[in-house]
């Protein structure tokens, strides 16, 4: 996830190579959001790897979503918005799960 996140602060589009943990999930998000392509290690191939490749580079709707993912990153006070959550639930000393969800949202 932290380098997706970086990528898309960026604004550059990515091929994936999930292998563990969490990792499968986060491609299959990034490929749905049209800011990646995938392809699992297990059928991993240099000519596929190669077409998922060809297909980020030549498709310039791969760049607007993550440019798009860039400027929502751009304008998110994050750091800011992280220690207002963990304030409210100091004093409320009861979870904070849905100012953190629209947070992400």
């Amino acid at each position: 996830m932290n380098t997706l996140m970086q990528s898309m602060a960026y604004g550059v589009p990515m091929v994936l190579i999930p292998v563990t943990y969490d990792n499968p999930g986060v491609a299959a998000r990034a490929k749905y959001h049209g800011v990646a392509e995938f392809v699992p290690v297990g059928k991993l191939s240099a000519r596929k790897l190669r077409r998922k490749i060809d297909t980020v580079l030549t498709n310039p709707s791969y760049r607007k979503n993550a440019q798009r993912f860039q400027d929502t990153i751009k304008n998110m006070d994050a750091v800011g918005r992280a220690a207002d959550i963990v304030e409210e639930a100091f004093r409320t000393r009861r979870p904070i799960l849905n100012s953190a969800t629209e947070a992400l949202a």
